[in-house]
């Protein structure tokens, strides 16, 4: 498990927020994750989405840091592969949050 897991409460938020930390609008959010400057969202049911909030905590600080898009992309990339931890600690489904994963288009 990434030690960092250990040292937050999971809380997730919604798309709404997420524009509202990152000052960026709906296409520019889709267009970062396509980039894989943003991590994917998380599936919370019928046309309901969410984002981890100390993901985007995380990316916001590498923008603030500038550090490269390339370090943006390997951050992001980490991120989503730390959910598996997650998905461990919760007793979540393997399938729950592989959906998530997926591009978004």
């Amino acid at each position: 498990m990434s030690e960092h897991l250990k040292n937050f409460d999971l809380k997730i938020i919604r798309k709404a927020a997420v524009l509202e930390r990152l000052c960026i609008s709906h296409s520019s959010l889709y267009r970062s994750i396509n980039e894989g400057l943003l991590p994917p969202p998380i599936n919370l049911g019928a046309r309901s989405v969410g984002w981890l909030e100390h993901e985007i905590y995380t990316v916001m600080y590498a923008m603030v840091k500038e550090y490269s898009k390339e370090d943006i992309q390997a951050i992001v990339k980490q991120l989503v592969k730390d959910r598996e931890d997650i998905e461990m600690l919760s007793g979540a489904s393997q399938g729950s949050l592989n959906k998530s994963e997926r591009e978004v288009k």
